[in-house]
C-alpha cells in the first residue's frame, strides 16, 4: 500500500479498492515499525485512527464514490508539524515544557479532515521552529530518510522524513527562512512554500510573525498542489503558466560557487529540462538576494522570535536548545520598534530584487549548498546553518513563493533545485515544477538508494591500497576515497603472530601522534558483513582524523597488544613496512 499519489490513493479509497480499516492499520502499523522513532512527537493511538476510518467508511456507504466530489483527500493518511495546532494532540514546538493541548485544529489541519484526509500524528522539530538542520531539539536529531548519518533538514524535519519514507501521504510543515524547502531538498521530496497569507497561519506557534508560511510537503508537484486546493480555497491555481515559450533566471556564477558537484549536477540537469520545455535561460546578478539574506538574520526581524517565545524562553531556561537559546538571547538585544524601520530598509532591496522578473516569470536556484553530515552540525550548529539557508532565506523578504523539488540521486541523498516567482503566482510555480519533474528521471525510494549508499571505512594496515587483504575492500564493491592522517591521539604497534602482518591502531591520552591512513567507502550492505568478518582483536570503532571528522575505522581491543611491537615513531604501516624493520 502505497501512500503517494495523493489523488489516485483517494480515489482507491473511495472506489472501495482500498478498505479504510486497512489503511488505518497501514499508518499505525508504519510508524510502530518504521525504526524512526524520533520522527514523531505525539500520535494519535490506533483506536483512535479506526474510529476515523470507520467515521470515513460511513461516509462511503452514504455517499460511494460521489464522496471524491467534497473530500478530494478521502483516506490519504497526513501528518503536521508539531508547531501546528491539531485538536486533542499537545503543540510542544519541539519544547515539551511549553506543550498545550488545543480545543481546535489551526485552519489548515481543519480542511484537510473535513477534505477526507486521516491524520496521524505530531511531527519533530527545531525547538520554536529556529533552525534549518532538524538537530535543534531536546529529543535529539531527526535523521535523513536516505542516510542515518546525514541530517534531515530543518526546521520541518519530522514532516519530511515522514513523507519519504512513506508513513504518511504528505505532510504540513512551516517555511520562514526555508524550513519546508531545506529538509524536501534533503530528502528527496517537494516542499512548496506557498505566497504568504495564501495559507491560514492562525493556530500556528509564530516563528517571524511577519514571514511564516504553512508549507506542504509531497512526492511532487502535482500532490503539492492537490493539497493546496483544499487548504487555501479559493485560490485560482488553474493558471497555465507552463505551456509554450518562457523565460527563466539563472544567477551568476559567484552566487553558485558554494554547490557540491552533487548540487551542481542537479542545477544543470535542471536548467537543461526547462530549456527542453521551451524555456531559454536569463542570467541574472544575484548579489541582491544575499543582501537581502542578511536582513533576515543580521536585521530586526528576529526580534519576532523574542516577541513570539522570549518570555517561555526566560521563565524556562533548562528546557531551551542551546543553539535555539543563543539566538533568543540576540533577539531580546534589539529593539522591537526597529522592526517598522527594518521594513523601511527592505523596501528599495526587494524593489531592486523584483525587477528581475521584468526579463523572466521564474528563478531557478539551488535549494541547498549541501548536505552536511550530523556529527558536522553539532560541532558548529550556528555556521552550518547558516550555510544552508544561502538560497532560501530571502525568499519571503522579497515576497516569492517556491517549490524546492528533487532532480537526482546525490553520492548518497538527494540533491534538488527551488523554482520561484513573485506571491501571487503559486499555479504558475507549480504547474512550471510539473513540466520540469514530468522530463526528470524518478528518484529511487530511500530503501533502494540505502542499497546503493556508501558507508566510509577508515584503514590503516593490511587493506590499505596494495596490501594483501586490500581485496576484501575491492572484492564488495569498495572504492578508494582519499589519504589521510588520524589527530595526533594515536599509537601503531605491530601485532604479535599476525598473518599476513597487522597493526593495531590504539587510542592513547598521551604521547600520540598523527598515523598515515586511508578512507575506503564500502556498499552499505557490504559494510555488515564486513565488519562482522573482522576477527578479533582488531574492530571497527570510531577514528578521528587530523581534521577532526570522526569515521568508522579499524582500531585494536587493549588485550590484542601483549607482544606487540610500537611502531608509530615510522608514522604510518606503509612506512614501517618499507623501512625493512
Amino acid at each position: 500500500m502505497d501512500f503517494g499519489d495523493v489523488a489516485g490513493f483517494a480515489r482507491r479509497c473511495a472506489r472501495g479498492e482500498l478498505r479504510l480499516s486497512d489503511v488505518a492499520a497501514a499508518a499505525h502499523g508504519r510508524a510502530e515499525t518504521s525504526g524512526r522513532p524520533e520522527v514523531w512527537i505525539a500520535r494519535l493511538s490506533r483506536a483512535e485512527l479506526d474510529r476515523r476510518a470507520a467515521e470515513l467508511d460511513a461516509l462511503l456507504r452514504e455517499r460511494g464514490e460521489d464522496v471524491l466530489e467534497t473530500h478530494p483527500l478521502f483516506g490519504v493518511p497526513f501528518a503536521v508539524k508539531d508547531n501546528i495546532d491539531a485538536a486533542g494532540l499537545p503543540t510542544t514546538a519541539g519544547c515539551p515544557a511549553y506543550a498545550r493541548v488545543p480545543e481546535r485544529s489551526a485552519p489548515a489541519v481543519e480542511r484537510l479532515i473535513e477534505a477526507g484526509a486521516i491524520l496521524v500524528g505530531k511531527t519533530h522539530m527545531d525547538q520554536f521552529a529556529t533552525g534549518l538542520v532538524g538537530t535543534r531539539s531536546p529529543l535529539g536529531p531527526c535523521r535523513n530518510a536516505y542516510d542515518a548519518s546525514v541530517i534531515s533538514g530543518g526546521s520541518s524535519s519530522g514532516s519530511a522524513v515522514a513523507v519519504a519514507l512513506d508513513l504518511v501521504g504528505f505532510a504540513l510543515g512551516t517555511d520562514t527562512a526555508g524550513s519546508g524547502r531545506v529538509p524536501a531538498a534533503l530528502n528527496g521530496l517537494t516542499g512548496f512554500k506557498p505566497s504568504i497569507g495564501r495559507i491560514p497561519t492562525q493556530g500556528v506557534v509564530p516563528a517571524c510573525r511577519s514571514l511564516d508560511c504553512v508549507s506542504i510537503f509531497a512526492r511532487g508537484p502535482a500532490d503539492a498542489r492537490r493539497v493546496l486546493e483544499v487548504v487555501a480555497p479559493g485560490a485560482d491555481l488553474a493558471e497555465p503558466g507552463a505551456e509554450g515559450p518562457f523565460s527563466f533566471g539563472v544567477p551568476d556564477e559567484a552566487f553558485l560557487a558554494p554547490l557540491d558537484p552533487s548540487g551542481r549536477d542537479a542545477f544543470e540537469r535542471a536548467r537543461s529540462g526547462l530549456e527542453s520545455l521551451g524555456g531559454k535561460p536569463v542570467p541574472f546578478d544575484a548579489r541582491v538576494f544575499a543582501e537581502v539574506a542578511a536582513l533576515l538574520y543580521d536585521g530586526p526581524f528576529v526580534a519576532e522570535r523574542h516577541q513570539a517565545v522570549g518570555a517561555f524562553a526566560a521563565a524556562h531556561p533548562e528546557a531551551i536548545e542551546p543553539s535555539v537559546a543563543a539566538i533568543l538571547r540576540g533577539a531580546a538585544e534589539i529593539d522591537p520598534t526597529a522592526l517598522e524601520a527594518g521594513f523601511r530598509d527592505l523596501e528599495p532591496l526587494r524593489a531592486r530584487a523584483l525587477q528581475v522578473f521584468d526579463r523572466c516569470d521564474t528563478i531557478l536556484l539551488p535549494t541547498i549548498p549541501r548536505a552536511p553530515s550530523i556529527e558536522e552540525v553539532l560541532r558548529a550548529p550556528l555556521a552550518v546553518n547558516t550555510e544552508l539557508g544561502r538560497f532560501t532565506n530571502f525568499m519571503n523578504l522579497i515576497g516569492l513563493c517556491g517549490a524546492a523539488l528533487p532532480v537526482c540521486m546525490g553520492e548518497v541523498v538527494p540533491a534538488g533545485v527551488t523554482l520561484m516567482a513573485p506571491d501571487g503566482t503559486d499555479a504558475r510555480v507549480l504547474r512550471r515544477a510539473e513540466a520540469l519533474a514530468g522530463v526528470l528521471p524518478p528518484l529511487p525510494p530511500p530503501e533502494a538508494a540505502a542499497r546503493r549508499a556508501r558507508i566510509p571505512l577508515c584503514v590503516v594496515g593490511a587493506h590499505l591500497r596494495d596490501m594483501p587483504l586490500n581485496h576484501q575492500l575491492t572484492g564488495p564493491g569498495g572504492e578508494f576515497v582519499r589519504a589521510v592522517r588520524t589527530s595526533p591521539d594515536y599509537r601503531l604497534w605491530h601485532l604479535k603472530d599476525s598473518e599476513p602482518p597487522k597493526p593495531g591502531l590504539e587510542r592513547v591520552a598521551e604521547g600520540g601522534q598523527s598515523i598515515d591512513a586511508e578512507i575506503w567507502a564500502l556498499p552499505a550492505d557490504a559494510f555488515g558483513r564486513f565488519v562482522d568478518a573482522v576477527p578479533r582483536p582488531l574492530a571497527i570503532g570510531h577514528v578521528t582524523l587530523s581534521d577532526g571528522e570522526c569515521v568508522a575505522g579499524f582500531v585494536c581491543e587493549g588485550d590484542g597488544l601483549a607482544g606487540a611491537r610500537d611502531v608509530s615513531h615510522f608514522g604510518g604501516w606503509r612506512a614501517y613496512l618499507g623501512s625493512g624493520a
